[in-house]
């Protein structure tokens, strides 16, 4: 894994504490010539609680690094209650 990956591993794990699965899609359409890459954070928190913890995730390393990854790269949770 490279450094953002394991940048982007550390912050996630940070908030997301103690339980996270992470998972790499990657999304692509054709028709437009456009891929996305989509960090896929499931955890086993409840719903409105894995939001916050995503927002905080956004606000205190997300937003910062979303340049870097010139806005091709996203983040999605998954709870429980969803898989």
């Amino acid at each position: 894994m490279n450094n953002a990956g394991v940048e982007a591993s550390e912050e996630i794990e940070q908030i997301f504490e103690p339980d996270v699965r992470l998972f790499l899609e990657l999304e692509e359409d054709p028709e437009e010539d456009f891929d996305e890459l989509f960090i896929v954070i499931q955890t086993d928190k409840e719903g409105e609680e894995a939001l916050a913890l995503l927002s905080e995730l956004d606000e205190t390393w997300f937003l910062e690094v979303l340049p870097r990854a010139r806005n091709l790269l996203n983040l999605t949770v998954e709870t429980e209650d969803e898989l």
